[in-house]
C-alpha cells in the first residue's frame, strides 16, 4: 500500500463547511498542517493513529500534523462537518505569546485522545465562536481579513481554555475503540525506531500469531507494520527539521546504519520521481518518470503566456512550426524548431534564425505532421523524457485527433507526460496504472475517455459521481463531465486494462 500525504495549505488557516450526500472513500493519509473537524451529522467512524472513534453530533476531532488518519463513512446519512486547516508554524511561532495556541494538538497526542464533545449546545461559547468565524469569511467590509484572523484566534483561545480548565463547554473524554495489543505494538515501534524489527520478533514479543498480528494491524491502521515503521522513521526526521547528517550523529553507529537503510527504502517507495507539476495541479503517477523534462510547443491555440513560462522553467524546449510564433510572443527561446514553415509567420521564423535556434526544415508534402516529427526527434534525442505537449488544443479536429493518438502511441516507460494548457489537460493511463491528482485549481469538468476501445476495472474517487471497477466503452463514453466532490481537492483514478484518457477542463 502506498501511503499518501494529502492536501496543501497556502495560508495561515482555511475553513470549509462540507456536506456529502453520497458515500466517499478516503484512504489513510496525513497532512503537514493541523486539522480541526466539528462533526455535525452523518454516520462516521474516524480512525487516528490506530484508534477508532464513533462520531456523534458536535464532536470535535483534533488531527495534529503528520498524524495518520481516515474516516469510514456510511452511505445512509448525509455527512456534514466544518473543517479548519491550520498552519502549525503559525500557532507555534507566529503568535507572540507565552501561551502557545497549539496546546490542544499537543494535549491530544500526549493523552492519545483525539476526539472531544461540545456540551450545552444552546449556550456553548465554542460553537458560537466557530459560527462567527464561518460567517466572517462572508464579511467583505473594512479590514475583513484581519477580522477573520481575530475571530480565528478567539476560537483557538476558547478551545485551549476549555481543555485546560475542563469546563462546561467541552467533554474531554470520549468513547474510543482500540485493540490493546495493536496500540502496544504502535507504541513499541515508536519507542524502538532505531532497532531492527520484523514481524516474527513482534509476534513473539507480544505472544500472538504473526498472521493474526499482520491482519489486525492492517485492519486497525490501514497499512502494514512494515509501512508504518518506515513512515514513523520519515516523520521523526521531518519533525527535527535539521540536516540529516546532524540528526544521524546523535545516534549510535548501528542505529545510523539502520536508519539510512530505512531512508533509502522510503526514498525509493515514497519519493521516487513520479511527480509532474503543472500550474493547476500536481500529478502523481504509479511509475517512475524520466528525470529529463521537455516541453513541446505545437501550433494550435496558444497557451496563456504566464502559464507557458511557468511550465518551461528548467526544461528543454522544442517547437513545431507555428509553435515558434508562440515562443516569440512569450520570449521563450527553444532548443529546436521542427517544421515546414507553412503555418509559422516569416517574422517568427526569422526571430528563430536571429536567436540561433536549431532549425530542422522539412518538406511541405510529407506523410506525417510537424508535431509527429517533433515527438520522434525528442524521442531520438533523449533516451528517456517526460514531455508536456502544449499548443495542441483548438484548431482543426483532424490535427487534434492525430496529436492525441500520436502522443499516446509514443508512451512507454521511457516516454511519459501529458497534453496541456491553462484550460485543458489530458493524461493517459495504460493497463494497471493509476494516477493521483492534487488540485491547485478546481476543474469545471473531469472526463474519463476510453481511447483504446474498452477499459475495464475503471475507478475514480474524489468526484461527485465516483466509479468502482466499471467497464467503459468508446461506443457509449458515459463517464464525462464529472465534478470534484472532495474539498481536499484530491482525485484518484485507476484501471486494470485498456487505454484511458483522463481529461480535465478549467475555466
Amino acid at each position: 500500500m502506498e501511503y499518501q500525504k494529502k492536501g496543501y495549505l497556502t495560508s495561515y488557516f482555511k475553513l470549509f463547511h462540507l456536506k456529502d450526500v453520497q458515500k466517499i472513500e478516503i484512504k489513510a493519509h496525513y497532512h503537514e498542517f493541523d486539522k480541526i473537524i466539528l462533526f455535525l451529522s452523518g454516520k462516521v467512524k474516524y480512525n487516528i493513529e490506530g484508534q477508532t472513534y464513533q462520531l456523534f453530533p458536535y464532536d470535535i476531532v483534533f488531527v495534529p500534523h503528520n498524524c495518520i488518519h481516515y474516516p469510514t463513512i456510511s452511505d445512509t446519512a448525509t455527512y456534514e462537518r466544518i473543517v479548519l486547516y491550520i498552519d502549525p508554524n503559525y500557532l507555534k511561532n507566529k503568535i507572540d505569546t507565552t501561551d502557545k495556541l497549539d496546546f490542544c494538538f499537543n494535549y491530544t497526542q500526549e493523552h492519545n485522545s483525539y476526539v472531544m464533545n461540545l456540551d450545552n449546545i444552546n449556550e456553548n461559547d465554542i460553537l458560537k465562536q466557530i459560527q462567527i468565524l464561518e460567517n466572517s469569511f462572508n464579511d467583505k467590509g473594512f479590514a475583513h481579513k484581519l477580522y477573520s484572523n481575530l475571530k480565528f484566534l478567539e476560537f483557538m483561545i476558547l478551545i485551549n481554555r476549555a481543555i485546560i480548565n475542563d469546563n462546561k463547554n467541552l467533554t474531554i473524554h470520549h468513547k474510543v475503540s482500540y485493540d490493546k495489543t495493536i496500540n502496544s505494538v504502535i507504541d513499541y515501534i515508536n519507542e524502538h525506531l532505531f532497532t531492527e524489527l520484523n514481524i516474527d520478533y513482534l509476534a513473539n514479543h507480544f505472544f500472538v500469531s504473526k498472521y493474526y498480528l499482520m491482519r489486525k494491524f492492517k485492519l486497525k491502521t490501514g497499512y502494514s507494520i512494515h509501512q508504518y515503521a518506515l513512515t514513523v522513521a520519515l516523520k521523526t526526521i521531518l519533525l527535527f527539521q535539521e540536516p540529516l547528517n546532524k540528526f544521524l550523529n546523535k545516534h549510535q553507529e548501528n542505529s545510523k546504519k539502520l536508519l539510512m537503510k530505512k531512508l533509502i527504502y522510503i526514498k525509493r517507495l515514497n519519493n521516487m520521481n513520479n511527480i509532474l507539476e503543472l500550474p493547476q495541479l500536481i500529478a502523481k503517477f504509479s511509475y517512475e518518470l524520466p528525470k529529463n523534462q521537455t516541453v513541446l510547443i505545437s501550433g494550435g491555440n496558444p497557451p496563456d503566456v504566464q502559464w507557458l513560462k511557468s511550465i518551461c522553467e528548467n526544461k528543454n524546449i522544442f517547437c513545431a512550426d507555428h509553435g515558434i510564433d508562440i515562443c516569440k510572443e512569450a520570449d521563450i527561446k527553444p532548443l529546436q524548431l521542427i517544421g515546414d514553415g507553412d503555418s509559422a509567420t516569416s517574422e517568427a521564423w526569422q526571430w528563430a534564425v536571429d536567436n540561433d535556434v536549431t532549425i530542422t526544415k522539412v518538406p511541405t508534402k510529407k506523410d506525417v505532421t510537424d508535431t509527429q516529427l517533433a515527438l520522434q526527434i525528442i524521442d531520438d534525442k533523449y533516451p528517456a523524457s517526460t514531455v508536456i505537449l502544449t499548443g495542441a488544443w483548438g484548431g482543426r479536429f483532424d490535427h487534434a485527433f492525430s496529436t492525441i493518438f500520436s502522443f499516446n502511441g509514443m508512451l512507454n516507460k521511457n516516454f511519459c507526460g501529458c497534453i496541456a494548457d491553462e484550460k485543458e489537460i489530458l493524461f493517459f493511463l495504460h493497463n494497471e496504472e493509476h494516477l493521483t491528482l492534487n488540485l491547485k485549481q478546481t476543474p469545471k469538468a473531469i472526463s474519463l475517455l476510453p481511447l483504446g476501445g474498452t477499459c475495464s476495472g475503471v475507478s475514480i474517487n474524489g468526484v461527485y459521481w465516483p466509479l468502482d471497477q466499471v467497464m467503459l466503452n468508446n461506443n457509449l463514453p458515459y463517464a464525462v463531465s464529472n465534478e470534484v466532490n472532495n474539498k481536499e481537492n484530491t482525485i484518484w483514478i485507476s484501471q486494470k486494462q485498456g487505454i484511458l484518457g483522463v481529461y480535465l477542463y478549467f475555466e
